[in-house]
Formats: structure tokens, sequence, C-alpha cells
């Protein structure tokens, strides 16, 4: 089972936390495949620096540009495997009350036996490309 933290009021997150905890609240989907969870933040081509800026705290990826709409093109950021475990409490601490809390609740409890494969495992282990294939 997941350990969640509460937030106590007034709590005061670094400016580049809370940031990147506004833009996750406002654009951020916690979703996965059948295998992984991730969590992604679209944003209009013509706008990367909040991705940028994401990807500077958290790690991650950034896709694109898609094609979305026959006038709109999108970039995609992606945090998973184990960067998004590594955030995970962050995610815990700071994401404000709101209703994406919520489903970052029931996302983690989705995929608790997942993250329950990270525990006790260390950064450098994580990080070796070729151990990779044995945290699926």
């Amino acid at each position: 089972m997941p350990r969640f933290v509460d937030v106590q009021e007034p709590y005061t997150p670094s400016h580049a936390i809370a940031y990147c905890m506004g833009l996750i609240v406002g654009e951020g989907c916690f979703s996965g495949d059948r295998n992984h969870p991730s969590l992604v933040v679209g944003l209009h081509e013509r706008d990367p620096q909040p991705l940028l800026d994401l990807q500077s705290v958290f790690g991650g990826r950034i896709y694109g540009p898609y094609h979305h709409t026959p006038d709109s093109w999108i970039r995609r950021w992606d945090l998973s495997s184990w960067q998004l475990y590594e955030a995970l409490p962050y995610f815990d601490q700071w994401l404000p009350p709101s209703h994406k809390r919520d489903q970052y609740k029931a996302w983690r409890l989705r995929w608790a036996d997942y993250f329950a494969a990270y525990d006790g495992v260390s950064t450098a282990l994580l990080e070796c490309k070729s151990c990779a294939r044995f945290m699926k």
C-alpha cells in the first residue's frame, strides 16, 4: 500500500517544485499502458519551455511535435520508469489539494505493485540500462 504524505498548511515547496505542481495540476495526466505507469503533460508545440522546465526538475523525455488537429501541433513530456518512481515523494508531499491530487491517489493505488518492485533498489541500478530488463 503506498504511503501518502498529508499536505500540511502552510506548505512551502521551492519555486521550481511549486511551478511544476501547478503545471501538473493544470495540464498533467497520470496514466500508463498495460504494464507501465506514466505522467504526461502535453502543450502546444510553440510553447516548449514549460516542458523543458518539467524535464529539468524531474527528468523524463519530451516528444513531438505531433499533429493534434488540422491546425495544431503538440509536444509531450513523459515521465516514467525509475524517474517517475523517484518523483513520487514530491507528488505525495507537494501536489496541492485538488481533483488532480484525488486522481493521483487513485492512480498510485492502481500501480502500487509496480512501484513496490522499486523499493530498496539503488538509483545506480535503476540508471543502468543493461539492468533495466530485470526491473520489468
